[in-house]
């Protein structure tokens, strides 16, 4: 295995444990961080699809809150007594 092929391996490694482009951009050198965007494209779908999903959760609607069932409610009047 030739060396390239191991800094290849490591980043590849380092994008698909979710480390981000900044940080594997430096691990490897590059200048700029589109040398390693355009290198390593192709490990970003599974990237993408794992923020797609914190994005989900942190949109995740809480359980609503209890209907009140106004029905059974005594009347306003009665409240206004019991609190007298």
């Amino acid at each position: 295995m030739r060396f390239h092929d191991l800094r290849h391996q490591s980043a590849s490694l380092l994008l698909a444990s979710g480390a981000d482009l900044r940080t594997v951009m430096g691990w490897l050198g590059h200048s700029q961080i589109g040398i390693t965007a355009n290198l390593y494209t192709h490990l970003l779908p599974q990237v993408k699809e794992d923020a797609a999903e914190r994005m989900d959760r942190l949109f995740e609607q809480p359980e609503p809150p209890m209907a009140v069932n106004l029905a059974v409610m005594p009347p306003m009047a009665s409240l206004e007594a019991a609190l007298k």
